[in-house]
């Protein structure tokens, strides 16, 4: 909870004066008072009546900011209200409430009032790509962070976790500060839906499935569709991406079934796309490739008709899959069609996505050396970086290649390595508070 000044009504009103270089006798010239009135209100001795408060607070340009109990209590609770503006993303909402909120900066010594005001706005510059403006708030915040209140320290972390995915796509800083901001979560915000979904997001990213689906299943129990904030349908998905990570597709189908349901009826394109691709993927995970080819052109169907920024990666998404299968359906003609073309649309944009593709290349000629040496030299070691899962797949085909040929040292090798990488991921966390690490 934030702390109000404990200076008098006077006191408070002197702290203004003296801030904007003003004397006493400026303020008694403008309101036509003895400067002798004036110092005795300052100095708690006079109760200020309201038309000289109103006038002062005029003089003094700070009609709108609250001096009073009453006018503060009201100021943070819209404090709130901005808040959940920002998170179901009303934008023009939240500006105009900026603008109501921005008189607290007349006031310097309503200090956590000030802070919480600097760091919803960083909220709001993230939204507009802002992230020069957000850092210079966040340094600002920083220096008085110790002395502020839970709020003003949740939304602080929270801002700078946000801006290492923003600026440097540093995941692990990312993480570390989330989950400080969790710490400090104020029970006078709403729970923070979307920062425990960030969390399980990069915990995904970094293929720690089990850790990624406790977060996202906190996220999902304290979700509340509200119709306006689109957080569900994607909550769903990334829940359906663990559970079939982990090998839990019966959990994983009914989500995405009953996601799939869900967008159908609001004809979601991108949502109806991945749903698809993602029950296409058990389908060949489960042993039935020709449904999941089936599914994943259903999908691609879907997904041409988004108008999404986000896209154009799920597309690429989707072809994997779709070679995949074809693969597993021993189409190689077909799926080296798939590949040439997911290879021109992932040229210099995404390298995540021309590895998968070249790695679906080399899979299919791995009685090729260089094929199994492109394989073990550069397609494991980068995905262990970047998505161990993708990793021990491909220490598994290798293992058993090498196993073929008879060569029991690469094949040891190959097993090794998925041990590693195994360890990395299939960790379960504690049921404690929230912390997955």
């Amino acid at each position: 909870m934030p702390k109000f000044s404990t200076l008098t009504l006077g006191e408070k009103l002197m702290y203004v004066r003296k801030s904007k270089g003003l004397s006493q006798e400026n303020v008694a010239h403008a309101l036509k008072l003895d400067i002798t009135l004036i110092g005795r209100i300052e100095r708690g001795q006079r109760e200020c009546d309201e038309e000289t408060l109103a006038a002062y607070k005029k003089f003094l340009e700070i009609e709108n900011a609250p001096l009073l109990a009453p006018e503060l209590t009201l100021y943070q609770d819209r404090l709130w209200i901005w808040n959940d503006l920002l998170n179901a993303n009303r934008i023009h909402d939240a500006k105009q409430m900026q603008a109501v909120l921005s008189c607290i900066q007349g006031l310097p010594y309503e200090n956590d009032l000030n802070m919480l005001f600097l760091m919803l706005e960083t909220k709001l510059l993230y939204k507009e790509s802002d992230f020069a403006g957000a850092k210079d708030r966040l340094n600002k915040v920083e220096t008085t962070l110790d002395d502020s209140c839970s709020g003003v320290k949740h939304l602080f972390y929270r801002n700078k976790g946000f801006l290492y995915i923003f600026t440097s796509a540093d995941r692990e800083n990312a993480i570390k500060y989330f989950l400080l901001a969790l710490d400090y979560e104020s029970a006078h915000l709403k729970a923070d839906v979307g920062l425990l979904a960030s969390i399980g997001s990069l915990l995904f990213d970094q293929s720690r499935y089990y850790h990624a689906l406790f977060m996202l299943k906190q996220a999902k129990a304290q979700y509340n569709d509200d119709g306006v904030n689109a957080l569900g349908p994607i909550l769903d998905l990334n829940l359906s991406f663990c559970y079939i990570y982990i090998g839990e597709y019966s959990k994983a189908k009914k989500v995405l079934e009953a996601t799939l349901k869900r967008a159908m009826v609001i004809n979601d394109n991108l949502t109806i796309g991945v749903s698809l691709y993602c029950l296409g993927n058990i389908s060949r995970r489960t042993g039935d490739a020709a449904n999941a080819l089936k599914l994943c052109n259903q999908a691609l169907t879907h997904l041409e008709q988004c108008t999404s920024a986000d896209k154009v990666g799920y597309h690429l998404f989707c072809l994997t899959h779709k070679i995949d299968a074809l693969i597993q359906l021993k189409d190689f003609a077909q799926a080296t069609t798939v590949i040439n073309h997911g290879l021109e649309l992932a040229a210099g944009q995404n390298e995540l996505h021309a590895i998968n593709f070249e790695c679906r290349k080399h899979i299919m000629s791995i009685k090729d050396s260089s094929s199994a040496s492109y394989l073990e030299n550069t397609a494991i070691p980068y995905f262990a970086k970047t998505n161990p899962a993708a990793a021990i797949e491909i220490c598994d085909i290798l293992e058993e290649h090498y196993n073929k040929k008879n060569s029991k040292m690469k094949a040891l090798t190959m097993a090794a390595i998925s041990r590693d990488l195994y360890k990395t991921m299939f960790i379960c966390p504690n049921d404690d508070k929230h912390s997955p690490l």
